[in-house]
């Protein structure tokens, strides 16, 4: 995660990640724009050509660390990587490094899936940098989105009958249209990378913690860290599987699946975007049938 190169000299790995830290740019207003030459994103061959773009694409990617109590001599602290994103999830920094990605490859219009957080956030980012969207997303998450978010010009929803024909459905018409489909794998981790960039600098400077507890919600949450050196690969993780909202469907990008809607293959949805600052929760009876 660390970006240093064969000819850099430092004393060591971590004193070249605190001398890279943007500290210009406050953690609480973006990980990204703070993290940025900390973090080695995309190792392409046009490298500087990205990160000039992320102030561009940065709407506020703000985390921080909340002490919660102490319990028989336990700190216990909260990491907040949803109050201070521009869309209240921690995706946010997904859709400012992919837009920022898109915007470097000259993408006009993009395709992607979700079943609601990633596909807002990449919805605002992209929307916001002039780039036409198109989400797929299974029909009874519509209930889930924010009327403001898809209201923008060029936005598009399709929703798809069947939640296990929502990849199948976005793969298809990305490749009929032929508009790319994002993100790319590796684009994720860069995301990932950001958010252990912020913990690796808040464990620099506090005592290492014995264990993390994480709810699963994130596939590349583990990884990163531990890539990023912010986690000793010693250290215990306790995940906790959440409440599962939207009828038993893990938390999009957990990185593990229920297949469900064994019916018949359905195409999608008609194009439908929210009819207005209404809430959509009210108006969901409007989406039409196939």
């Amino acid at each position: 995660m660390i970006g240093i190169t064969d000819g850099q000299a430092a004393a060591s790995a971590l004193d070249a990640f605190e001398r890279a830290i943007d500290r210009g740019c406050p953690a609480d207003r973006s990980v990204v724009l703070r993290y940025r030459k900390a973090c080695r994103l995309w190792d392409g061959p046009a490298t500087d050509a990205l990160e000039p773009l992320l102030p561009r694409t940065s709407l506020g990617e703000g985390m921080r660390v909340v002490p919660l109590f102490v319990h028989r001599g336990v700190t216990v602290d909260v990491l907040d990587s949803t109050s201070l994103m521009a869309t209240h999830t921690h995706k946010s920094v997904d859709g400012c490094v992919t837009t920022a990605h898109c915007l470097r490859a000259g993408y006009s219009r993009i395709v992607f899936e979700s079943g609601g957080n990633t596909g807002a956030a990449l919805t605002r980012y992209a929307s916001r940098a002039g780039i036409e969207t198109f989400l797929f997303l299974p029909a009874e998450n519509l209930t889930l989105l924010d009327a403001g978010t898809f209201a923008e010009p060029g936005v598009h929803v399709v929703a798809v009958e069947s939640a296990a024909d929502v990849k199948p459905a976005a793969a298809a018409f990305a490749k009929r249209e032929g508009i790319p489909r994002v993100p790319d794998l590796a684009w994720r981790h860069e995301a990932a990378a950001c958010i252990g960039g912020f913990v690796l600098e808040h464990l620099l400077s506090h005592q290492p913690p014995t264990h993390f507890v994480q709810g699963i919600s994130a596939a590349f949450a583990n990884r990163d860290l531990q890539d990023a050196g912010a986690v000793p690969r010693t250290t215990r993780w306790s995940p906790i599987v959440s409440r599962c909202p939207a009828g038993g469907k893990l938390p999009d990008g957990a990185g593990l699946a229920r297949r469900r809607g064994r019916g018949r293959r359905t195409a999608a949805l008609e194009h439908w975007r929210p009819p207005g600052p209404c809430d959509v929760r009210r108006r969901a009876k409007d989406v039409p049938d196939v």
